[in-house]
């Protein structure tokens, strides 16, 4: 039998698919199981809170990219993000904008009462207001107290306004100390100096206060 060359080609093409469906069937597998993506849980309510006030009431909201960025209108995708913080104020200062820098003002409380105090003027305190100045190109720091508060710790240790001071509890107020020293402790000692011809020094007088709860007129 003469066999032509299209006879041929139709023959290689039925063997070759013959191929193909044996090795499919040898191949085939069970139903495809779907792949699922998993589940993102809700952020907790402090961390939500923390973001959603920032968004919406935050000076500086614009420039900071976390709190505008449009894909974190999609709950799962800012579910996502807010649970990496385990500690809500670590949230909240890296939502800041140049935290500590240009924003030097902005904090957050765990007691909504200290709030409430805070605005209607309630504070434990020593009762006086002072100003902190640098001494000469040192790091040194002394103080100048602005006022004292009737009836506060700091009037019935005699202090007045007007005095220096530059040691708190015998050690000396320095650039990178003042803030542990005075805001940090509700009882210590101040040192006080007198000013002559330009130069501070301490004078041997010092007063002990312990801060108590004071009202003053928050306007």
């Amino acid at each position: 039998m003469k066999y032509t060359p299209k006879y041929l080609i139709r023959i290689f093409f039925y063997l070759l698919l013959a191929i193909v469906i044996i090795n499919c069937k040898k191949g085939a597998v069970g139903p495809v199981t779907p792949i699922i993506p998993p589940t993102i849980n809700e952020a907790t309510d402090v961390n939500k809170f923390i973001y959603n006030g920032l968004k919406d009431y935050y000076l500086w909201v614009d420039q900071v990219p976390n709190l505008v960025a449009t894909k974190y209108t999609k709950k799962d995708t800012l579910n996502n993000f807010l649970n990496k913080y385990t500690d809500p104020n670590k949230l909240f200062t890296d939502l800041l904008y140049q935290y500590k820098t240009v924003d030097k003002w902005s904090f957050i409380v765990d007691d909504s009462k200290i709030i409430d105090n805070w605005i209607q003027g309630i504070s434990e305190t020593m009762g006086f207001d002072f100003m902190l100045g640098r001494i000469g190109t040192s790091d040194n720091v002394f103080g100048f107290v602005r006022y004292i508060y009737k009836g506060s710790p700091a009037e019935k240790a005699g202090m007045k306004r007007g005095n220096f001071f530059m040691l708190v509890d015998d050690q000396q107020l320095t650039v990178s100390n003042y803030q542990t020293l005075l805001f940090t402790k509700i009882t210590y000692k101040l040192s006080f100096a007198d000013v002559a011809n330009n130069v501070i020094s301490l004078n041997g007088k010092s007063s002990t206060m312990t801060a108590i709860q004071m009202q003053e007129n928050p306007i």
